[in-house]
């Protein structure tokens, strides 16, 4: 199944998933940071849409489609190459069971409402507002500056890199339960 939401009409209109902050005023940084984490965890996460979900399936494929989404709110209709299908079940929090067996390989479109609400994860706020305040503390790249007495250490996103946009391996700790699995 080949799924792939950033070319999407709009995945770079979506909100980014932190917001102005008085510790950092780096909007084009927290965007970044906003997309970086919804690349790495494989869907947008916030806020809440009406989507469609669009997958690709080969021929012989049986019953259970791994739909792109962390948090399924609602199923609104799906369809197999255009035509409408009933009869499908919903079985976990993207496991979708659908009645038939494809001949060909087909496409699978599924209107959903998906996705958090930014207060049901004020932990991403924390994450990107980090991710972006780390990028922004040394834009040269420098590790560290002294002038005689005087020296500023800054943050590092691996050992002998300074700033930068990563997730490091304390953010991919607090981003795991959000990351999707799309095998069913």
């Amino acid at each position: 199944m080949r799924v792939t939401f950033e070319d999407e009409p709009g995945w770079g209109m979506l909100p980014p998933l932190a917001g102005p902050s008085a510790r950092l005023d780096a909007a084009p940084l927290i965007q970044a940071a906003s997309a970086a984490v919804r690349r790495h965890v494989g869907w947008h996460i916030a806020p809440v849409l009406e989507d469609t979900l669009t997958m690709q399936v080969p021929a012989g494929h049986i019953g259970t489609v791994a739909l792109p989404t962390g948090k399924l709110r609602r199923v609104i209709a799906v369809r197999v190459n255009g035509a409408q299908v009933t009869g499908w079940t919903h079985l976990t929090a993207s496991l979708l069971r659908i009645p038939l067996t494809v001949a060909d390989p087909s496409v699978i479109e599924v209107d959903v409402h998906h996705g958090y609400t930014l207060e049901e994860v004020p932990d991403l706020w924390h994450v990107v507002e980090q991710m972006a305040a780390i990028a922004a503390s040394s834009p040269s790249g420098a590790v560290r500056e002294q002038a005689g007495a005087l020296a500023v250490t800054y943050a590092q996103t691996t050992s002998g890199v300074g700033g930068g946009l990563a997730i490091l391996e304390r953010d991919a700790q607090l981003l795991e339960p959000y990351r999707i699995d799309l095998e069913p």
